[in-house]
């Protein structure tokens, strides 16, 4: 089905799942990382333990809480309805405490790469593209240091599974998390099609995505461009594209307006669309680059083209790659997760 397409078509019902985690002495937890494994959805608990996985579809769902210093504590839910708020309690590891050791505060990207069974994946591939490689270690984590504050794109790969492409924002010196869990791919998958799923297979969107860096710079080191993140988009939840775009900061810190970007040229990975941007759901978007034309340029507005003039078809697109070698300005890419 193409997936513009399947953007419009009704989806299960979704509910929120809430939460509270306390220790054996009944003290709240703060921060307790909450996985939904069967979607890869990821919460927090806050100072006072509480929790919140929004957007979680019905059915069967298995949640994992873990924590430094705590056991691990898996649980699987069948949700038809909203459910009511859970009572988690895990249980401390008891420890011998080495050594005091005292060191400067790491900056970069560290994380842990684990599979759908919660088991650690050993030199799975972490790509910072455009800015660094590494693999994980034998219990699944890895550490990208030295990068500089900024949003990035990485991908995360290891054969026999469905690779990751996931975008981060780290700040100002400081460092940034990211737990991924991957998902084994179908064993009665083709070679080709497994090298594909898997990202070993090569393809053009990893090398668009990677030169996104130099074409910014191309573009006048940002100042005329600007790339929103899926972290910016997902705040907002399951709203239409350009309501969540108008929230985000780093577009509002360059002034766009409504008028502006709906007579930009839209690109889905790397094709021309047609469709307008409130034809997209945030939460489905990876990331968006956006490049703003130059003084002057007169920009011809694009046609709200009603969804039943296409049928079961694509609206008319082209080809849009040849555009990244240089600064695309008056365009806007979007890359779906």
């Amino acid at each position: 089905m193409p997936p513009l397409l399947a953007v419009l078509i009704s989806q299960n019902p979704v509910y929120t799942i809430r939460g509270v985690v306390r220790d054996t002495a009944g003290s709240p937890i703060e921060h307790v990382e909450v996985i939904a494994l069967l979607e890869s959805r990821i919460a927090h608990t806050d100072e006072h333990g509480e929790f919140t996985l929004q957007n979680v579809e019905s059915g069967e769902q298995r949640l994992l809480f873990r924590r430094v210093g705590y056991n691990r504590l898996e649980m699987t839910l069948v949700i038809d309805a909203e459910p009511a708020t859970l009572q988690v309690v895990l249980t401390p590891i008891a420890v011998t405490l080495n050594p005091l050791v005292v060191s400067a505060r790491r900056t970069g990207l560290f994380g842990t790469v684990s599979s759908i069974a919660n088991q650690p994946l050993p030199d799975a591939d972490i790509d910072v593209l455009g800015s660094g490689k590494t693999k994980t270690d034998s219990s699944g984590a890895f550490g990208v240091s030295q990068l500089r504050s900024g949003s990035y794109m990485v991908r995360i790969r290891h054969p026999g599974y469905y690779a990751v492409r996931r975008s981060v924002t780290i700040p100002a010196s400081q460092s940034q998390e990211l737990a991924v869990i991957l998902i084994p791919l179908p064993t009665n998958m083709s070679m080709r099609k497994a090298s594909a799923a898997s990202g070993y297979a090569g393809n053009v969107l990893e090398w668009a995505l990677s030169e996104s860096g130099a074409r910014q710079r191309r573009c006048g080191g940002g100042t005329r461009s600007v790339l929103v993140t899926r972290e910016e988009l997902a705040e907002e939840g399951r709203v239409k594209l350009m309501d969540a775009l108008l929230q985000a900061p780093s577009l509002a810190r360059k002034a766009y307006s409504i008028e502006e970007l709906g007579r930009y040229r839209v690109f889905v990975d790397g094709r021309e669309t047609f469709w307008p941007l409130n034809r997209f759901y945030a939460e489905d978007i990876e990331a968006i680059e956006i490049y703003r034309a130059a003084p002057g340029t007169r920009l011809a507005p694009m046609p709200d083209v009603p969804l039943h003039s296409f049928g079961n078809a694509y609206p008319p697109r082209r080809d849009g790659w040849e555009t990244l070698g240089t600064c695309p300005q008056g365009t806007m890419w979007i890359w779906w997760r």
